[in-house]
């Protein structure tokens, strides 16, 4: 089972994947909280889903749960808060190195034919600032995936483009006109025979969304075809762009 300890060590790591921000709450320390999985999947047959949070500090932990609907609209992540899901606890007090179990659970939600995206969104409430504190700290926020499958079955259909735009800049294009999401882990783009290029960083492709990177080759061909090798959460992949778009087919 997968585990994430949230620290100021690799804090910049996770700001970097864009599953954490921070907010200023004054003077006072953030916590440090692992939680696992990393990811709920809800159906018909699995209406609730359950993961663990650890305070793995000596002082007690204050944090609040909250759902919101997931988007993706010109290449940007969207959310809006949802009464679609429950989770339980709302707010929560982990008391020092103690577990807390959340869950999160369907409401009356009628299943469509295409994947429902949602995050649970984990926000740390300071405590109280002392007297004396000086400097500014932080609030951590994580933001955990949480996908309900359609009756039918689901899977990822992305479609790869690649066009030059200006400055020598390769804008690389996925297109996911599939019933469920594809998460990109990490993929290299080859362009002709002589230059490799790793494009970060990762992302989710969700269904019916464009999700678009742009690099700077050193070198500039516009003739030279482009190959994409990659990994995702549904396996390896490789797609060839050259006139016209490449397809990833992942079911």
């Amino acid at each position: 089972m997968m585990k994430t300890t949230v620290s100021f060590k690799n804090l910049l790591r996770w700001l970097c994947a864009g599953v954490i921000s921070i907010a200023v709450v004054g003077n006072a320390t953030a916590g440090t909280f692992s939680i696992s999985p990393l990811r709920i999947e809800l159906s018909q047959k699995q209406r609730i889903g359950v993961l663990t949070i650890h305070n793995d500090e000596d002082a007690p932990l204050f944090v609040q749960g909250q759902i919101v609907a997931w988007t993706q609209v010109n290449n940007e992540d969207r959310t809006v808060d949802s009464s679609d899901l429950l989770v339980t606890p709302p707010v929560m007090q982990l008391a020092p190195k103690s577990d807390q179990i959340v869950r999160v659970a369907i409401r009356h939600l009628d299943l469509k034919d295409a994947e429902l995206q949602y995050r649970l969104i984990l926000t740390e409430i300071p405590p109280p600032r002392k007297e004396g504190d000086t400097g500014l700290s932080v609030a951590l926020r994580l933001s955990i995936p949480v996908f309900i499958t359609p009756v039918k079955s689901a899977h990822a259909n992305v479609h790869w483009s690649a066009q030059w735009i200006e400055g020598d800049q390769l804008k690389i294009e996925a297109f996911n006109d599939g019933n469920a999401h594809l998460q990109v882990t990490d993929f290299e783009i080859a362009i002709g025979s002589s230059q490799k290029v790793r494009v970060n960083p990762s992302r989710y492709i969700l269904p019916g969304s464009r999700i678009s990177w742009i690099v700077k080759p050193t070198q500039g061909d516009r003739s030279a075809p482009v190959s994409i090798h990659g990994f995702s959460d549904q396996g390896e992949f490789n797609a060839t762009v050259d006139d016209i778009e490449a397809r990833v087919d992942t079911k």
